[in-house]
């Protein structure tokens, strides 16, 4: 006979054995653990150091470019003030020379000769280019484009489609003269001249004095290339600048200003590389600059990498770049590797020391267990072994001992309650906490088996997918408690429409399903849709508030559009995807098409959403430019995404997709910080610059906006006056709670502006509910309104209106100079358009003001 295996005996040892797997496993997977967090935390130390010295280096050249501007700026101001010196003088020689001519001197018709001559005489003493034309716009006198002279010149253009002479006659017809400056292509590259203007009263001409820039640039080279040559950064403080042209001439390199230049256009690093033309063409190509690494060998024949920032210097044909070592990092991560090792042999010596102590408490535990078990455990099996199974109560007459009656009372109450439980545990597992109705589980039960009883009857059923119309409002604004009882309402209501037969289930939140079986034909399932939303659009009263909701409703017919609970499921759900999009509060029947549609939402929200994190988004700035006097006053800020097949994308390419889910959030959480961090390098610089954001309706119903913008506002330190918040016309000013929330936002000191002005539904009572600052004219009646008396007539309209309230305006869309002309004249604030400039990148912008000053 087979010897009986202690049971106590057995438990222990499989305890033990237990203990010693899990302990052996846990020492294994604790230096998994640490060696997994130290590649993990490498490599996250190792991006995040470069790309502080990615930061460290853009920083620098950007200040590094700063500075160059600023050099510049001093260029513009020296040339203004060498074209005003000699233009008085030559205009002070040609007025003595006229009026010291006698009257048969001025009779004989040659004066014009006479003073042209002078002119000639003097244009070939100076570094100034001078030039006559007439009042009317005729060329007098063009020395060295000769082909100007006698020709009309008012359409005469720069680069960048500016009028020239146009501007110049302009500038005359209100004052004796002054400066203009214009771009001119030479070659490959675009110059940019000043020139000053001068009124010749006696001969109905005008004197221009000018000169090309780039001229006056190589006066204070020398003193900026010393300066950046000297400069240091970084952390060891050898980071330093290198300048190089596009051409591969060396300028600056290791502190050091080379004169003459060497050529280095074919230096190449330890892979063979070629760093100038990568950096030339990087500068080239990329308007903000862009980064590079290379490896370079140092004496000892030792590999190290070093990475660099290059940016075009404006007005120059040149490039200047910051660069730093990296060999530091892999030093910093070597340390942190002796330090892992050490920690982790450390760690297995504690492991093994509390190994053994616990196999010893564990063993003390399970030989005291056993001793006071083994008898127990024998009379418990004993008495109670004929009521093993589950369920089964025992019975107490059966029994010899009042102490294992009382033990069989206590466990026959827990058989009991147990049974209970499990009822009600059974109906806690498939139905609704709240309203009671079937959940997810028991709906798709009864849909396996009404597919079921279908499929042997050859009978048709429908699956309607049920959604109420913003109830997140409901929940947001009136609290969750009253959004229950919503619910509750609504589905009482709903258990009253259907049939016995059918089955009305909640699978979450403000989700209800229907199965409808024995379905003869549609249109019995149209009629009872339709009954659903009637008895749910009527107003709910709920704790003294009256609401009224709707639901958008989506059909899936058994066997047409699916033969199986899950397919039907998806189907149904898709189809009131697309009740949604048509409106709300109505119900459509699943097609083919609502699938490949959803299909291409979905994926452009998940390349939304990869393209946020990936840093895809940028912000281009149009300028807004005061009317009476061309100066810059702000820049609307307008998001672009540059799609990584598709290129740059407008907002209408992906705003709806973003506005139709959460995205919203995040991507006008960026918008706003980037808006006030550049807001901010603004005010650094001095400049007195508004910018204009546009906000979404579900942007300003999300409850936690306000405290999002006044928290922004306060971590960078921004002007709030300088801050608009554009909202279209389209804004319901019925939504008490949206108009709330316009005020909260006023109360932080912002502008707010209408957007699109003249296109919506816009009355007196709407501007006066609203706390309104500003009115945008929609582009669409500026444009050819001085060809159409009644979009003339509106813009007057809406100007006098504004005027009355107060309220400053800005016309969009203005793109000549003879509707600017009209503006100015019917009293218009600010403009926007292509007259001016069209939406563009940060530096071409910056550029803007800076010629704008």
């Amino acid at each position: 006979m087979k010897q009986p295996v202690s049971l106590i005996r057995l438990l222990s040892l499989q305890i033990l054995t237990l203990f010693v797997v899990l302990a052996v496993g846990s020492g294994v997977l604790v230096v998994y653990g640490l060696n997994e967090t130290f590649k993990k935390e490498s490599a996250n130390l190792k991006t995040t150091l470069l790309n502080e010295q990615k930061a460290l280096l853009q920083e620098e050249v950007y200040r590094a470019l700063d500075y160059v501007r600023v050099e510049h700026s001093r260029i513009i101001r020296f040339a203004k003030e060498e074209l005003l010196r000699e233009s008085l003088q030559l205009h002070s020689m040609i007025e003595s020379a006229y009026f010291s001519l006698d009257r048969e001197t001025l009779r004989a018709g040659y004066v014009d000769a006479f003073l042209l001559q002078i002119v000639r005489a003097y244009n070939t003493h100076s570094f100034v280019e001078f030039a006559i034309t007439s009042t009317e716009g005729v060329g007098i006198f063009h020395p060295k484009d000769l082909h100007y002279e006698g020709n009309d010149l008012r359409d005469l253009r720069d680069h960048q489609q500016t009028r020239v002479v146009n501007e110049e006659l302009g500038m005359i017809a209100i004052s004796d003269g002054g400066y203009l400056s214009t771009f001119w292509k030479d070659g490959e590259e675009v110059r940019q001249k000043i020139t000053f203007i001068k009124r010749f009263d006696v001969k109905n001409w005008y004197f221009t004095a000018s000169i090309y820039l780039d001229e006056f640039s190589k006066k204070i080279d020398k003193n900026l290339f010393e300066h950046l040559s000297s400069r240091r950064f970084g952390g060891r403080e050898e980071g330093h600048f290198f300048i190089n042209s596009f051409e591969g001439d060396l300028i600056i390199s290791n502190g050091k200003v080379f004169n003459p230049r060497p050529n280095v256009w074919d230096m190449a690093d330890a892979n063979g590389i070629k760093v100038v033309q990568e950096n030339s063409r990087i500068a080239q190509e990329n308007e903000a600059g862009g980064f590079a690494t290379y490896a370079w060998e140092d004496e000892n024949g030792k590999l190290f990498s070093k990475v660099s920032f290059v940016a075009k210097i404006p007005h120059r044909d040149m490039f200047i770049g910051a660069e730093v070592n990296l060999d530091y990092i892999d030093a910093i991560i070597a340390k942190q590797r002796t330090l892992l090792e050490n920690q982790i042999t450390e760690r297995i010596m504690m492991i093994i020391a509390i190994f053994i102590l616990a196999v010893i408490v564990l063993l003390l535990f399970v030989a005291y267990l056993a001793r006071r078990t083994k008898t127990n455990i024998q009379l418990f099996f004993n008495t109670f072994k004929n009521a093993a199974n589950e369920q089964v109560e025992i019975p107490e007459n059966a029994l010899s001992f009042s102490e294992f009656q009382l033990l069989a009372d206590g466990a026959n109450r827990l058989i009991g309650k147990l049974k209970r439980q499990q009822q009600e545990a059974y109906y806690s597992a498939s139905h609704d906490y709240l309203t009671g109705l079937p959940n997810r589980l028991l709906f798709y039960d009864r849909l396996e088996l009404a597919i079921g009883n279908a499929k042997r009857a050859q009978d048709k059923i429908a699956i309607v997918f049920m959604d109420l119309d913003h109830f997140k409002r409901i929940n947001d604004t009136l609290g969750h408690d009253i959004g229950d009882e919503v619910l509750v309402q609504v589905s009482k209501r709903l258990s009253k429409v259907i049939r016995e037969t059918d089955t009305l289930a909640r699978i979450g939140g403000d989700e209800f399903v229907f199965i409808l079986t024995n379905i003869p034909k549609d249109e019995i399932v149209h009629e009872m849709i339709n009954r659903m939303i009637r008895v749910v659009n009527k107003p709910l009263h709920v704790k003294k508030q009256t609401i009224r909701v709707g639901c958008s409703l989506g059909i899936a017919f058994y066997p047409e559009d699916g033969t199986d609970s899950d397919t039907l499921y998806k189907n149904a759900d898709i189809a009131m995807y697309e009740a949604k999009s048509k409106g709300r509060n109505n119900f459509q029947c699943f097609n083919a098409k609502m699938e490949a549609s959803l299909h291409g939402l979905l994926q452009l929200e998940q390349e939304i959403s990869k393209g946020i994190k990936a840093g895809e988004f940028e912000l281009y700035y149009q300028p807004k430019i005061k009317t009476d006097n061309g100066l810059i006053v702000g820049a609307e800020a307008l998001l672009r995404w540059n799609h990584p097949t598709r290129g740059v994308l407008s907002p209408d390419a992906f705003i709806g997709v973003a506005e139709g889910s959460w995205l919203i959030y995040p991507l006008g959480e960026w918008v706003l910080e980037n808006a006030l961090s550049q807001l901010l390098r603004w005010q650094k610089r001095g400049w007195n610059l508004t910018v204009a954001i546009n906000l979404s309706v579900k942007q300003i119903e999300n409850p936690h906006f306000i405290d999002a913008v006044g928290a922004s506002l306060r971590r960078f330190g921004v002007s709030p006056h300088l801050v608009e918040f554009e909202i279209t016309e389209s804004f319901s000013a019925e939504n008490e709670q949206n108009i709330q929330a316009l005020h909260q936002l006023k109360a932080l000191g912002v502008h707010i502006a209408i957007d699109d002005f003249g296109t919506g539904y816009s009355s007196l009572s709407y501007l006066n509910k609203l706390p309104i600052d500003t009115i945008k004219i929609d582009r669409s009646f500026i444009t050819h309104m001085l060809e159409h008396e009644d979009r003339l007539a509106l813009v007057k309209v809406i100007l006098q209106t504004a005027k009355i309230l107060n309220l400053q305006t800005v016309a969009e869309g203005v793109e000549s100079k003879e509707e600017l002309e009209m503006l100015q004249y019917l009293g218009c604030c600010c403009f926007q358009g292509f007259y001016f400039s069209k939406p563009v990148p940060l530096p071409r912008f910056n550029s803007l003001v800076l010629g704008n000053q």
